[in-house]
């Protein structure tokens, strides 16, 4: 049973807008106007009127019917293999997270929760890969992917990576190899090269020493091995590999992170990398925006669209910031010490899906869109009057 289906048996005047997301009747109260929303591709549910919230699992508990099976979507609409899971544990030995890999090639992410595994990460902080075993090492292997950690493993080394591949090293996972001896041994591509000088970066002043082995054959660790790679020739290409110094750090440890060169018919542009991303689960809630604050007329606008919305008032308040922005248009600007700058105001409303965003700025930018047809309509009339 897909999510869809699952939704529709247990959904009245349940019905699918655009591809994935869809509405309904509340099943968990009286609810006589649709304020159930849910996503029929990851399962994710919200209810706007009695605040409850979930995934498909969790609405079937609460109503006593069959759960969809974890896999069912990808079954269903993709023709993708899976060969392999990979499952991340804290340093307790609990299980936070898994990386499945499909044929053909392509991963996705599940997280642990209420004894089952849910498709997405959805705020789960990650930990490194193989982390109870390597907590007690005084050496640990830092590979890109699962798979050449397991190949490092059947060599009988500690070894890890970061979920979700290159370019994903995080500042918190270094304090868990503190005062450790550090081996990584990067895919030998730029990427993977730039990832492996990404990760000493973070480690350095945390571990005791940091190496930096290339292979001399093969993409990766596990393609080495294939190739007759062995034990007994990589202990000896680490042996041959000196440590990082402090001379080091005058040439990529202490830059900022790797650059990427590209060229373009006219000159080579070297492009920074993104900084690394900062979860918006770690931020914290900003207070409530009193509506009692702002203009009688405004405030009142903003309190019956929230109600009829079934929104906080937060959202349509900070879209109407930006429509009154854009009404004032040009005319008023502020003068600044270099230049004349015009009212220009640019917000972002980040909410789950099934939050009715799309809802609220329709309704709020309704005034301005009919106004801007009058006026072009007023507009063409004098225009012709002119041309004539």
């Amino acid at each position: 049973m897909s999510y869809a289906d699952f939704f529709k048996a247990n959904i009245l005047k349940f019905r699918i807008h655009g591809s994935v997301q869809a509405t309904g009747l509340c099943p968990l109260h009286e609810d006589r106007h649709p304020s159930f929303s849910c996503n029929i591709e990851d399962g994710l549910w919200k209810c706007h009127g009695c605040d409850r919230s979930g995934n498909a699992s969790q609405l079937a508990k609460l109503l006593g019917v069959e759960a969809p099976k974890e896999n069912d979507r990808i079954e269903k609409h993709s023709p993708l293999q899976e060969i392999v899971r990979y499952t991340y544990e804290d340093q307790n030995g609990k299980s936070v997270l898994q990386v499945r890999r499909y044929i053909p090639k392509t991963f996705r992410q599940f997280r642990y929760e209420n004894g089952e595994w849910i498709p997405g990460l959805n705020g789960t902080n990650p930990v490194l890969y193989k982390l109870p075993q390597i907590l007690n090492s005084e050496i640990v292997y830092i590979v890109e992917g699962e798979k050449d950690v397991e190949t490092l493993w059947g060599f009988g080394l500690p070894a890890t990576c970061n979920p979700m591949g290159a370019g994903k090293w995080k500042e918190e996972y270094s304090e868990w190899l503190r005062d450790k001896s550090i081996v990584i041994i990067p895919d030998q591509d730029e990427t993977g090269k730039n990832h492996g000088n990404d990760v000493a970066r973070k480690l350095w002043g945390i571990a005791a020493e940091i190496k930096i082995v290339q292979l001399p054959s093969g993409k990766d660790i596990s393609e080495w091995k294939d190739l007759g790679g062995t034990k007994e020739v990589l202990d000896q290409l680490i042996q041959e590999t000196p440590a990082l110094t402090e001379a080091d750090t005058h040439t990529f440890l202490s830059s900022s992170p790797p650059y990427k060169t590209y060229k373009t018919n006219k000159e080579e542009i070297r492009k920074e990398d993104w900084p690394e991303i900062l979860p918006l689960n770690f931020q914290k809630t900003p207070s409530p925006i009193p509506l009692e604050k702002l203009p009688p007329g405004l405030g009142r606008f903003i309190h019956h669209i929230s109600q009829v919305t079934q929104v906080p008032s937060e959202l349509p308040l900070s879209i109407a910031l930006s429509v009154l922005s854009a009404a004032i248009g040009r005319r008023a600007s502020v003068q600044l010490s270099t230049h004349r700058e015009v009212s220009s105001l640019y917000t972002c409303c980040i909410l789950e899906p099934g939050s009715r965003k799309s809802e609220s700025f329709k309704v709020i930018s309704l005034p301005l869109i009919e106004a801007e047809e009058r006026l072009i309509k007023e507009w063409k009339q004098k225009w012709k009057n002119w041309r004539a």
